[in-house]
């Protein structure tokens, strides 16, 4: 064969092996295509369906917890999920470790630390989120009475203006963003509930159903958020009473408990001349003294963590 003609049946086969080579990737770039379009139209019908699928008190209270302790950053389902992978992780190693009784107790416990932690934020953001009622409800009140009764721009308003509101103007900023991206009522209705949850006193749960009448219904609330300020106003007296009142609580839990054992301590050294290392040897080495140490520091932390919770109550009528 020539030189020529070896450069011609070169050129033919270079020419069907390219045309062959476009057509295995036309097909692939299709099988992709269709194979991304059937995924895609299954993720789309298991939303729909898991959104048509009525939603458990438990599931939403854990969206809820989600959303105003960590932002939203994962689904219910999926906190569930971590959550079962955790308690399984530490009951096998408890398990392996130790016994299958011990496993499951170390389970149970990581597996409910996640929970507890964000219930704890919660709580102590609640806590200090009641205490900014009145400050709330005299703004909303006010630029709604300007905005001629339009509660979205009087929350954007109160949003914008008042400084001295750090933690319900975040609340109210997620509740103005949700409000104004849906005109759905039942959206609606599940943003207030999230408002008056990140809360969670009775004064929020009216305040989040006047922004509902007046969102969904167009009704005018002005007349009844001047009864949640009056109500919140008798509130704000009782509180201060009732702080007076604990003063005497504190300064039993906190001062005299601790000055008394340190007192009897004194006592016990100079006094029966024991010593440092006598008295320590008695109430740490010997079973009585012990146990009277454990009874007295079990009964101080229950009676500061009582005194904590009440302390830190929040703020409601």
């Amino acid at each position: 064969m020539s030189y020529g003609e070896l450069r011609v049946v070169f050129l033919i086969s270079f020419l069907f092996a390219g045309g062959i080579l476009l057509l295995v990737l036309r097909g692939l770039r299709e099988w992709h295509e269709l194979i991304l379009t059937k995924i895609s139209r299954y993720r789309k019908n298991r939303k729909e369906k898991m959104e048509s699928k009525p939603e458990s008190k438990f599931d939403r209270s854990i969206r809820y917890l989600l959303e105003t302790a960590w932002g939203g950053r994962i689904s219910a389902r999926t906190f569930k999920i971590v959550s079962a992978g955790i308690f399984l992780f530490f009951l096998i190693l408890g398990a392996a470790v130790f016994n299958y009784s011990t496993g499951l107790l170390m389970g149970a416990a990581a597996c409910a630390a996640p929970y507890l932690l964000l219930r704890v934020k919660l709580e102590r953001e609640r806590s200090h989120a009641s205490f900014e009622a009145e400050q709330l409800v005299v703004s909303v009140l006010n630029k709604y009475r300007i905005f001629h009764f339009n509660i979205e721009e009087a929350m954007e308003a109160v949003i914008q203006d008042v400084v001295d509101l750090p933690l319900t103007r975040k609340m109210l900023f997620r509740l103005l963003i949700k409000v104004r991206t849906t005109k759905n009522q039942e959206e609606i209705r599940d943003a207030t509930k999230i408002f008056a949850y990140n809360i969670g006193t009775n004064w929020a749960r009216m305040l989040a159903n006047n922004f509902f009448q007046a969102e969904a219904n167009g009704m005018n609330v002005s007349v009844s958020l001047e009864d949640i300020l009056s109500q919140l106003r008798e509130a704000r007296v009782l509180a201060e009473e009732r702080k007076r009142s604990n003063l005497e609580s504190v300064i039993l839990v906190k001062l005299f408990c601790p000055g008394a054992y340190l007192f009897f301590a004194y006592l016990a050294i100079e006094k029966f001349d024991l010593g440092v290392t006598g008295y320590l040897y008695s109430q740490f080495m010997t079973r009585q003294g012990l146990i009277l140490f454990f009874y007295f520091m079990m009964l101080f932390f229950t009676g500061y963590l009582l005194l904590e919770l009440v302390q830190n109550k929040k703020f409601d009528f």
